[in-house]
Formats: C-alpha cells, sequence, structure tokens
C-alpha cells in the first residue's frame, strides 16, 4: 500500500514532465512523466506519490482522499517550518519533508 496525496497544478515548470502543484499550501514540483497520454492543465487535482503524479482526480475525489484521514494525520495547511523537536508539521523528522523536487 502507498500513500497518495492529493494536489491542485498551479502552471507548467521550465521542464516539460514537470509541473507546480499546490499540496496543502506548498507549492512543489511534481513529475508528470508516468501518466502516458494524459495531461495536466493548472486548475487539474492530481494524485501524487514520492514525487510523481499517478493520476488525475476530480476536486471530490481529492476532497474525499484528505477527508478520510484522522485529522491528527492531516496536514497543517500553509506550514513549511519544523516543529519542535526538529520534526516537521507531518511528524516526520524535517528533512524527511523536503521534496527534492523543490
Amino acid at each position: 500500500m502507498c500513500l497518495g496525496i492529493p494536489g491542485r497544478v498551479v502552471g507548467p515548470t521550465e521542464h516539460p514532465d514537470l509541473v507546480t502543484v499546490d499540496v496543502f499550501g506548498v507549492e512543489r514540483r511534481i513529475n508528470t512523466g508516468l501518466l502516458e497520454d494524459e495531461t495536466v492543465e493548472p486548475g487539474d487535482w492530481v494524485l501524487i506519490h514520492v514525487g510523481f503524479v499517478l493520476s488525475k482526480l476530480d476536486e471530490d475525489e481529492a476532497r474525499l482522499a484528505t477527508d478520510s484521514w484522522p485529522t491528527s494525520s492531516r496536514p497543517q495547511i500553509g506550514t513549511r517550518t519544523s516543529g519542535a523537536g526538529g520534526r516537521g508539521t507531518s511528524g516526520l523528522p524535517a528533512a524527511a519533508t523536503t521534496s527534492p523536487w523543490t
């Protein structure tokens, strides 16, 4: 089982296989290379796993995905700094919350 995070496409980047995606208030560069014949446009919802878009979602699917998470496990929207003890807002060590795609 893998963890997929929904995000909303903000716009393209300088690289044709990367897009900027808003994930809980934080913009990240995400790779679209796994989408075979689909394209993504600003405003599209996508399912992300380890920096790659796995599929497109509609807004209801994205909402359902995050609403089903326990409240204590939901990311704190709009925060990027690490909290007490060097842990990020996800509860993981701060280094684990930094994406190589930014």
